[in-house]
């Protein structure tokens, strides 16, 4: 078997976090939510026990370390833009709440 076909749950892993992180760029977040759904089915590939004895079997583990941190790398954006689009729609709530306020202090 070769390295890429060890690690292949992994990359698709990795495949789907890129993703992610493009609707997320995207604000396309019902989108997100779809894909990530698709993610997570394959985290118990990724935990597998067969799947890691054949990384390690392989001397794959480095290599797996490296996919594993670009992959915490692609989430950290990804938590930092949720947070953002978060932020944002909280002060647009607040505004409106606001306006609202404004509206009925005016209203007869």
């Amino acid at each position: 078997m070769s390295d890429t076909d060890t690690l292949k749950p992994l990359r698709q892993f990795h495949a789907f976090t890129e993703t992610l992180l493009e609707l997320a760029r995207a604000n396309e977040w019902q989108a997100f939510e779809e894909k990530a759904a698709e993610r997570e089915r394959l985290i118990d590939a990724i935990n597998d026990n067969q799947f890691l004895i054949e990384v390690a079997e392989a001397g794959l583990a480095d290599s797996m370390r490296a996919e594993i941190a670009e992959i915490q790398t692609l989430n950290d954006e990804i938590t930092e833009l949720a947070e953002a689009t978060k932020a944002d729609i909280a002060a647009q709530l607040k505004q409106q709440n606001h306006q609202d306020k404004a509206i009925k202090a005016y209203k007869p």
